[in-house]
């Protein structure tokens, strides 16, 4: 379990974080419990700062990124089983890993999705993943005032297919960034 004084030393000593800090432990302490968070699939993982992060709370981390040069993380460091794969994630090659990841048990508790932030590139990741994440599962996205993934979570809320019972935002200042973060817990 990621507790405050972990998370405060992991914040002293992050990566390139791009998350703002109220977000991100707002997101761990209120949402994600620590009991139910075995299995994590980030998409988008540039440094690897937030996936540290990740790493604290879950059992299996399995993190997609287009270029794996950038991390700067050491997944030897992680406190989990860490798989990394390199690929767009929206491409069926690399989707094939990420089940193949997961193993027989092809449950995820928790998409972070931070990747490609044009409309397009988030509905399209969440359609590649949304049956792996279990019921009362969360979907998360960062960086919720850039227009793209304000659009995919727009359209999401208003499609058929995309079922949640709640969700909530932690942003630092609404309105003032693009950072922020918006969780949907699946039906």
């Amino acid at each position: 379990m990621l507790i405050k004084e972990r998370f405060e030393d992991l914040w002293e000593t992050r990566i390139n974080t791009a998350q703002r800090y109220d977000e991100l432990w707002g997101l761990i302490s209120e949402v994600l419990n620590p009991n139910d968070t075995k299995t994590i699939l980030e998409i988008g993982i540039a440094f690897g700062g937030t996936t540290r992060f990740w790493a604290e709370l879950a059992d299996r981390l399995i993190a997609v990124d287009m270029d794996l040069k950038l991390l700067v993380a050491d997944p030897d460091e992680f406190a989990c089983e860490t798989t990394l794969i390199e690929g767009n994630s929206r491409e069926i090659q690399t989707v094939e890993k990420v089940y193949k990841a997961l193993g027989a048990k092809k449950v995820v508790d928790f998409l972070f999705v931070d990747g490609d932030h044009s409309a397009p590139g988030c509905l399209g990741d969440v359609e590649c993943y949304y049956d792996l994440v279990r019921s009362g599962g969360i979907i998360a996205f960062h960086d919720i005032e850039f227009s793209g993934v304000r659009d995919a979570m727009f359209d999401l809320r208003q499609s058929e297919w995309f079922e949640y019972t709640e969700e909530g935002t932690f942003q630092d200042a609404p309105g003032t960034s693009t950072f922020g973060i918006t969780w949907f817990r699946k039906r």
